[in-house]
């Protein structure tokens, strides 16, 4: 192991060289490269959890869930936090800072008796091979936590995140139905402790710089102006959630460990309601915005139910998707769609881009040098506007996409007045499809008009063939997305089009 080089304070600031965190109610300081390892790997081969299992190592099949809660810098030391799952096998043991961590060992409520969850484990036969089954009991003490009587449909959605590969779901889903919670104490409430989270505060408003070399560091400011005097010096990779990221460094894909984390700014971790628009800060995560978009961007928010598990959306953020830049990211169309825009920040002052305009080729990006997103502002869609979003992928939930689209269409007496049209998966990056929608716009909807905008699809895409789906597949896919957008519109407004439209 590297010797730990100590950093000096910057303008001042009372900084630290050393990682905090609690599980099951025990204190933990890591003040070596550890910091870096995944929490799983670090629970079971550090600190004796064996419980928490690692099994794909990519954050999909979720038997390594965990619950993890962090205080609010506004939260008094004498409320309970608030504990939501995570995949600890894809999260740096460096995001649990100043975070409490509960494992399936803390569960059990002595040596000798089990918490009600697990007992309804036992009881339903839930537990097959066993693999899987820490997991699903995390994932069910985290619907616990916000449900003391959940529905079936409840459950169903909170394992959404966990694979059994015995296929014992039955068992597992009633398991989770039969839970004898009248008596139950939360988790929240077992493992309050006002010193721990008065602890966890007073470390939470203290930056964090560890240098172990030159391509080992890690910095966590509690200011922007600090931020970016850090990225400007150290070329940091600004790290999120790691939904992504985390998944690389497991299978070797990245090794440069110079991380810059933005977690300690308040502002990054807020939604602004403006009066036309909502303004999303880099740490907002996609729990939190899938609730507030529920009343500015509705359609959006029901999109947000396929993207990904609980244990990704509590943690995962729209900023990281965005500056991921993946090709076939499920968010983007929509961004695209509402012509939303990004606010980048760095040594040389503020710039706006239009996220149009922001992706220049595949994982080409319109950064200047030290920049990067700090917010991104999302106008909110007209109350006539006509938004449907798709999503083409081998399973319906929780998959990655093939081809996915959003449109939104405004009419007027039959008229189309308005017509915006992204697509993701037919190219090198998402893009918008002009050509189709200059065409439309003016035009009366019938199935003339229709059927040339789309066969105008093909000389806008470049899709190619690749394990998800080949390239004529994609060039159908995304034509018959255009049509079921007007087939859908047709059949919830039948008087509106000029012409009846065939599903055919």
């Amino acid at each position: 192991m590297k010797k730990r080089i100590r950093t000096e304070d910057i303008k001042g600031m009372k900084n630290r060289d050393y990682v905090v965190f609690y599980v099951n109610g025990k204190r933990i300081e890591v003040r070596d490269e550890r910091i870096f390892l995944p929490l799983a790997n670090f629970l079971r081969y550090e600190n004796d959890n064996t419980g928490t299992k690692i099994v794909c190592a990519e954050g999909d099949c979720g038997a390594c869930t965990v619950l993890q809660a962090k205080p609010k810098r506004e939260q008094l030391n004498d409320v309970p936090l608030d504990y939501i799952s995570c995949n600890s096998c894809i999260l740096p043991v460096f995001l649990l800072d100043s975070c409490s961590v509960i494992t399936v060992e803390g569960m059990e409520l002595s040596q000798s008796q089990l918490d009600p969850i697990q007992e309804s484990f036992v009881r339903c036969n839930a537990s097959q091979c066993g693999f899987c089954t820490p997991g699903f009991i995390m994932a069910t003490a985290s619907l616990y936590e916000k449900k003391s009587q959940p529905t079936k449909k409840d459950v169903q959605n909170y394992l959404t995140g966990n694979l059994c590969r015995c296929t014992g779901y039955d068992s597992i889903i009633q398991a989770g139905c039969d839970v004898e919670n009248a008596n139950r104490n939360k988790l929240q409430d077992r493992y309050f402790d006002p010193s721990m989270t008065q602890d966890l505060l007073n470390h939470s408003q203290k930056s964090i710089y560890l240098d172990f070399g030159e391509q080992c560091k890690y910095f966590a400011p509690t200011s922007l102006s600090e931020a970016v005097t850090i990225h400007a010096e150290h070329k940091t990779k600004i790290i999120s959630g790691a939904t992504d990221l985390g998944v690389q460094i497991n299978k070797g894909r990245y090794r440069d460990r110079v991380f810059l984390d933005l977690r300690f700014i308040s502002e990054m971790h807020e939604i602004i309601d403006n009066q036309d628009s909502i303004t999303v800060g880099a740490k907002v995560n996609w729990e939190m915005l899938r609730r507030v978009t529920k009343s500015t961007h509705p359609k959006f928010s029901e999109f947000l139910h396929l993207f990904a598990s609980p244990q990704i959306k509590n943690v995962g953020t729209l900023v990281g998707n965005i500056a991921n830049a993946s090709p076939i990211a499920d968010s983007t169309p929509y961004l695209m769609m509402a012509e939303a825009l990004l606010h980048l920040k760095s040594i040389d002052g503020e710039r706006q881009v239009p996220i149009v305009d922001f992706y220049k080729g595949y994982k080409d990006l319109n950064m200047q040098e030290h920049e990067f997103i700090t917010h991104i502002t999302i106008p909110k869609p007209k109350r006539e506007a006509i938004i449907k979003l798709y999503k083409i992928s081998a399973r319906r939930d929780l998959d990655i996409s093939c081809v996915n689209m959003a449109a939104r269409m405004e009419v007027n007496e039959g008229i189309i007045v308005g017509f915006r049209l992204a697509y993701g998966g037919v190219g090198p990056v998402v893009k918008r499809i002009y050509d189709v929608e200059n065409f439309l716009i003016g035009k009366d909807v019938n199935p003339t008009t229709i059927q040339k905008a789309i066969e105008m699809i093909p000389s806008s895409i470049t899709p190619i063939s690749d394990v998800r789906g080949s390239m004529t597949f994609r060039y159908r896919s995304a034509q018959n997305l255009l049509k079921k957008f007007f087939f859908e519109w047709q059949r919830e407004n039948p008087n509106r089009g000029s012409t009846a439209l065939s599903a055919k």
